[in-house]
């Protein structure tokens, strides 16, 4: 929200603050759709809307290891 002022950023998160309080308090009383629209619509607001850095698509490779002159086995998820 470009070009906001500092007066109704404050007026926001007070209202932010009121919907969450309301919503703790009073969730038990929704019906189980509406409490999936409600959790589907927090999580949507909760995720990030632009990506900052970089992706690499390179692969790191781990050496063999070795213990008195030969190679050990991974084992993962034994």
């Amino acid at each position: 929200m470009p070009d906001i002022t500092l007066a109704e950023k404050s007026k926001r998160n007070l209202l932010i603050g009121k919907s969450w309080e309301y919503l703790c308090d009073n969730f038990h009383k929704f019906t189980e759709d509406n409490r999936i629209r409600i959790a589907l619509e927090i999580t949507k607001k909760n995720m990030p809307t632009v990506i900052e850095g970089e992706l690499n698509s390179k692969i790191t490779q781990m050496p063999m290891i070795e213990k008195d002159g030969k190679p050990l086995e991974h084992k993962i998820g034994t």
